[in-house]
């Protein structure tokens, strides 16, 4: 068969994934040239194929080109609907998007680089080694087949790319790799082998941790909507199969789920609701109503959804176990395994809109659903592309890990498992001191898995099933340099990970930014000659920040007044003095001159600080105040000569580190002002600071999910050692330094302590609100979707923001406990508690008291079964008036409702 030599340039891509696409737009801001071959008649991978719902916890953790594509997708909906429009509002800052949208956002991008970047559609790689052509221990050229042609290709460059989620061309290679998951003996992973789990629940029974080949499952995500005039039907697919489905039925009817709400629910409890099932949904705690049984959906701009696989649930979207050779197999076996899951999906949504035996009310919530009309015309509206959440990762120069990631929540019982073994220490370096000096990106999202097997009898949830929270790390190089005698090489999508590192690492945002600096390591390996594991870490570094990168994240690079030139410096610092600490040695002289730069460090970033961020919330100056006791002085005073050497480095890591601790997934009251004072909150993460602070010391991030739990109360927390003074009339901001979710009311109480705050639980019905902020249609007949989520209080704290209010006027003196909440509805029928309480003394004469109308318990103010707790929030059909939960506001003498904003 006649072989053509198709194409030459200095990369060669392979996969138009957004990481491919990055790196091509990477290298051509270098005047590189780049080859792009996607295998498909279409760029964009996952984002252009339904994944529509950005997964990152903190905005800001990543950016560089990736940041660039989300301000370009706002752009897009601002130019096409204007500033003011419902789309801006519901694209949440670029973050949410339609699939049409991406891909066009994507295209129009690349074309600005049209004369350097070729993109080659229809393009198929095989990963047998004969496709492959090496000089010595360089690639040369790579041979693919043209699929409309079927005539095969020669494509020659001078550095590849492995940007497919499968990672074919590594394998081709002769890269070694992973597959299956690592047994806990491997890693000391928290996550690691066989296991169940409830949702946000603890290891169940069958729990082994033993390692094997299963592989997550993959989907499709959804793009649906329940808009008639863009609404097309869910067709019955020719290969049904009803038995694959009929478990949903029980489920429907008894209110069963994988949440950790069942751990109260009795068989009692279920038989019940099965006897009212034909009537009415059941009441069981987390329980799904309709579509939101079987799929998790967030919001997009023009009335549709990205419907992702409902976590909650024993049978959804995912297929697991029959994906498990996908990573391994031929184009053709993959092929069939995509249209056998498209089958499924089809035949999943039209089971649960038409099946006899499901509820009439199901089915009539299931029928209000179809495929987005005006996506994939030429698809029959469905997803072009499976979501591949993992196929081989490498072994690279550095496999990253759970151990590489700090904060995470959740598993102190889990993390003292004999399977594990593992020794965790919550407040320990945030990161592998090699791992942040050779950082090219930071990230954030959870350690998140999905099933690996099939329902099983008896068990409490899928195999394999976990989400551990965690706060923004930093991503090392050697995860994309093969740990293999091939010098032009790099792979930023199959990166070297353990399952449960790459757990964290497979989301597109990382990914976008491992290509980008794929993109830049190349250029830099062929302007000095060097190798991919060659490439000067150094140079690496300061290009990717001078394109904006974030490499090591704290909240204050995105403080008020602080812009590009700010960021990178700020970064470059932190950098060096990380780099310089690797560097210090035994000899005491040393130690003292690298403790000299540290502290004219501190001096000139104290210097040059402005805006906001110059000082710290408790008045110390910004640098100082994070470090640990040990480390303040080292930057405010003389240093003995004999000072212990893993100081400097637990300080540069306390700056960065508990920075970047503040912004968990969810999100905490992480400072207060007070009078016009500030006070810093309680930072789980730093014990040695943290006590010192008028906020209860809560125990974690986890939501509140029962009205009922005794930690809805204060989130379990414990009194605090100090308290702040105000007085009637005085305002109270509490501020959040990261926040997600963007449906639900806030809601501030107070509580008189009886005697002293050591002594004050917040028992009995003292408690009593003095703000309250809700849904913008307040008093109106309103829908409450997730398609106007800019109409919930919550969602003005989006990203970092604060709430203010005033202290009742004559409110009478004492000691009192004052409690914000945060009642996120975004899980229909599911809401989530984030409560925190703080400590104020408030002086005066004044003798104002709330009625006992006004006042309630906590818990005990609300019910599960509340029409305002258990919320339909996605059911677009039911109209209705929010009514915030709990008594009337007390005003007193004379005061006024105060509420105030800011992102």
């Amino acid at each position: 068969m006649t072989v053509i030599a198709a194409a030459e340039a200095d990369l060669v891509i392979l996969g138009a994934t957004p990481a491919g696409i990055t790196a091509a737009i990477a290298a051509a801001r270098r005047r590189r040239t780049s080859i792009i071959l996607e295998r498909t008649g279409y760029i964009g991978g996952l984002v252009a194929n339904g994944l529509g719902a950005t997964d990152i916890k903190t905005r800001g953790a990543t950016g560089g080109l990736f940041l660039e594509f989300v301000r370009r997708i706002k752009g897009h909906y601002v130019r096409e609907y204007g500033l003011q429009s419902r789309q801006v509002r519901d694209c949440s800052e670029g973050y949410h998007f339609e699939p049409s949208v991406a891909a066009h956002v994507l295209s129009e991008w690349l074309a600005e680089y049209r004369h350097l970047v070729r993109v080659m559609t229809h393009r198929q790689f095989d990963f047998e080694p004969e496709n492959i052509e090496k000089a010595e221990d360089r690639i040369v050229a790579i041979r693919v087949e043209n699929r409309v042609s079927h005539y095969p290709e020669i494509i020659k460059g001078r550095f590849f790319l492995d940007c497919t989620y499968e990672g074919d061309l590594m394998a081709a290679a002769g890269v070694p790799f992973m597959l299956g998951r690592e047994g806990g003996d491997v890693y000391h992973e928290v996550g690691s082998g066989r296991l169940y789990k409830r949702w946000n629940g603890p290891l169940g029974p069958g729990s082994t941790h033993v390692g094997d080949n299963a592989v997550q499952a993959y989907n499709y995500r959804l793009c649906l909507t329940q808009n008639p005039a863009n609404r097309a039907e869910i067709q019955r697919p020719s290969n049904y199969h009803r038995e694959e489905f009929v478990s949903l039925i029980s489920d429907v009817r008894s209110g069963r789920h994988t949440g950790v709400q069942m751990e109260h629910v009795t068989e009692k409890d279920l038989a019940r609701n099965v006897e009212l099932s034909d009537h009415t949904s059941p009441v069981t705690a987390a329980w799904l109503t309709g579509i939101d049984r079987l799929l998790s959906n967030v919001g997009l701009p023009n009335g549709k959804v990205d419907g992702n696989n409902q976590h909650f649930a024993f049978i959804s979207t995912d297929l697991p176990e029959e994906n498990w050779s996908y990573p391994t197999s031929s184009w053709a076996w993959r092929d069939r395994f995509a249209r056998r899951l498209r089958e499924y999906t089809e035949g999943l949504l039209w089971f649960a809109q038409n099946d006899p035996e499901l509820p009439t009310w199901f089915r009539s919530n299931c029928r209000r659903w179809g495929w987005a009309a005006d996506e994939y015309r030429d698809n029959g509206h469905f997803p072009r592309q499976l979501y591949v959440r993992e196929g081989r990762r490498m072994k690279g120069k550095y496999i990253f890990t759970a151990n590489d990631v700090p904060g995470w929540k959740n598993i102190t019982a889990e993390a003292s498992s004999p399977a594990l073994a593992i020794a965790h220490n919550p407040s320990a370096s945030p990161a592998n001191p090699s791992g942040v000096s050779t950082t090219i990106t930071a990230s954030h999202y959870s350690l998140d898995s999905h099933a690996a097997r099939k329902r099983e009898p008896h068990r409490v949830g899928l195999d394999g099933f976990f989400s551990y929270r965690v706060t923004p790390y930093s991503v090392p190089y050697g995860v994309m340099v093969p740990d293999a005698p091939i010098d032009n090489l790099l792979c930023p999508v199959p990166v070297s990970a353990s399952h449960v590192g790459f757990s964290t690492l497979r989301m597109e945002p990382c990914w976008m930014a491992l290509g980008q600096a794929a993109g830049i390591a190349s250029c830099l390996g062929l302007e000095s000659g060097s190798t991919a594991a060659g490439v000067d870490i150094d140079q690496l570094q300061d290009a990717l920040l001078d394109q904006d990168a974030v490499l090591i994240y704290s909240p204050a690079l995105w403080g008020n007044g602080v812009g590009p030139q700010d960021r990178r410096r700020m970064q470059k610092e932190w950098l060096r003095n990380i780099k310089a600490d690797r560097a210090i040695s035994s000899s005491s002289s040393r130690t003292r001159s690298n403790l000299s730069i540290w502290k004219r460090e501190v001096a000139h970033s104290r210097r040059s600080r402005r805006g906001d961020y110059r000082r710290s919330s408790c008045t110390e100056p910004w640098l100082v105040m994070r470090c640990p006791v040990e480390c303040r002085s080292v930057a405010t005073e003389d240093v003995a000569q004999d000072i212990a050497l893993p100081v400097m480095y637990t300080c540069i890591l306390s700056l960065v580190g508990l920075l970047v601790a503040e912004t968990l997934a969810h999100g905490a009251v992480t400072s207060y002002r007070i009078a016009g004072t500030t006070y810093p909150g309680y930072q789980g993460f730093s014990p040695s600071n943290s006590p010192n602070v008028i906020q209860w010391q809560w125990p974690n991030y986890d939501p509140v999910t029962s009205c009922t739990a005794s930690q809805l109360r204060c989130n379990g927390g414990r009194s605090a050692t100090l308290s702040a003074p105000a007085a009637p009339g005085d305002e109270v901001t509490a501020i959040w330094q990261q926040w997600t979710h963007s449906q639900g009311p806030i809601l501030v109480w107070m509580y008189r302590c009886p005697g002293a705050f050591s002594s004050c639980t917040g028992d009995g019905a003292g408690w009593f609100k003095i703000a309250e902020a809700g849904f913008s249609g307040d008093g109106k007949t309103v829908f409450l979707d997730t398609e106007s989520p800019s109409g919930w209080a919550i969602a003005k704290l989006n990203g970092g923001g604060q709430f203010t209010t005033t202290i009742p006027q004559g409110l009478a003196a004492g000691n009192y406990l004052i409690r914000h909440e945060l009642i996120a509805l975004h899980q229909a029928n599911a809401p989530q508690f984030y409560p925190e309480c703080a400590q104020i003394v408030v002086s005066g004469a004044g003798s104002a008291e709330p009625s006992a109308s006004q006042k309630a318990s906590i818990p005990g103010y609300c019910s599960n079964s509340d029409s305002n707790i258990r919320v339909p929030i996605n059911d677009h059909s039911i109209p209705q008036t929010y009514k915030i939960p709990g008594p009337p506001v007390f005003r007193g003498t004379g005061s006024k409702k105060t509420r105030e904003f800011s992102a």
